[in-house]
């Protein structure tokens, strides 16, 4: 009823010297709205794929390990009420208003939102308006609550070191990126990544065609995988680029040299001498200036020891500095010698 009601309620007492009463008088008035409805929770943000239902909502809220009295029909221990519904007190503990409680009716209307970019599903925000009618007063108020179910976590993913080698024409060195391992997102069936590096090294590329590194110097590099997904989300991986020299020296040799053969004052036999620095036309390294530059033939017709003989630390190819040694070469691989037998 819309008024309030009056129940008076007589407790008799009786023993042997007789009977005594007592009266006790309730006044119950109507649910009043402003003082005993309390509205949900304003925002109340959810996963991603989450269902947004009050229902749905009570059961992502609710605390499994709590357990209602049996012996009571007051629902004691589900905390997602205040979340999902307008509710009451009974000794402490929330009620929901689902539809009606005696005088107060609730209901909402919802207009739903994409949370992130188009076609990002799974993500929603949903503006929800609870319209309270207090049938008693006639009094309708009205309240909005947002609902968010985003995704708020970044993309994963496993890095990997890699090792490069610097190109023949500049100590730096050009290389592919290789994409990183297990690149996953809880909400994104298909999350993104770019690439950044030290400050001077040019990145070009794209995700779907790739990205290229241009001029990684000499040394360890660290780069990074920054990852995202359509909600925004994103998260820095580094991984280290090694970058080392293992191209060997570019050798630019002069063609067609002439020389002539002279006799010693102990051998009337004809000989000359070829230096390594008399072929060299330019020979380079794009790492280091210390390079060696030795001189062998590939057949020598003189018998001339250390023509054939070529180590680039000018030890003999067995390996050991043996004088001895018949491929030991005396001059270190500055020169070979030219004899009449080669005309």
């Amino acid at each position: 009823d819309c008024g309030v009601t009056t129940v008076t309620r007589t407790y008799v007492a009786e023993n042997a010297n007789g009977t005594a009463t007592c009266e006790v008088t309730f006044e119950i008035n109507p649910f009043s709205v402003a003082l005993d409805l309390t509205l949900p929770i304003q925002l109340v943000e959810l996963s991603c794929n989450d269902g947004v239902t009050p229902a749905d909502i009570v059961t992502i809220f609710d605390n499994p390990l709590t357990v209602d009295n049996p012996n009571t029909s007051i629902v004691e221990n589900n905390e997602g009420y205040v979340y999902a519904y307008p509710t009451y007190e009974v000794n402490g503990h929330a009620q929901k208003v689902d539809n009606n409680v005696c005088n107060v009716y609730a209901g909402y209307t919802d207009q739903e939102l994409d949370a992130c970019e188009e076609g990002c599903s799974g993500n929603r925000k949903v503006i929800r308006t609870w319209t309270i009618v207090d049938w008693c007063t006639l009094e309708v108020s009205t309240y909005v609550q947002t609902i968010k179910a985003v995704d708020s976590e970044a993309p994963t993913l496993i890095t990997q070191d890699i090792t490069v080698s610097t190109d023949p024409w500049g100590c730096v060195a050009s290389f592919d990126v290789p994409a990183p391992w297990e690149l996953h997102d809880n909400c994104d069936s298909a999350p993104k990544y770019d690439v950044s590096g030290p400050a001077g090294v040019t990145i070009e590329g794209t995700f779907e065609e790739g990205f290229v590194v241009l001029g990684a110097p000499k040394g360890t590099n660290t780069f990074n995988y920054i990852a995202y997904d359509c909600c925004g989300n994103e998260a820095s991986y580094p991984f280290t680029v090694n970058v080392v020299d293992l191209t060997p020296p570019v050798v630019v040799a002069k063609q067609n040299i002439v020389i002539s053969l002279t006799s010693g004052s102990t051998s009337e036999e004809g000989f000359a001498k070829l230096y390594a620095e008399s072929i060299d036309n330019g020979s380079f390294d794009g790492c280091s200036d210390n390079v060696k530059l030795e001189v062998r033939r590939d057949e020598d017709f003189c018998d001339v020891r250390g023509n054939a003989t070529y180590n680039a630390d000018g030890h003999p190819q067995d390996g050991s500095p043996n004088p001895n040694s018949p491929s030991y070469d005396p001059d270190g691989g500055a020169y070979v010698k030219f004899c009449c037998a080669d005309i």
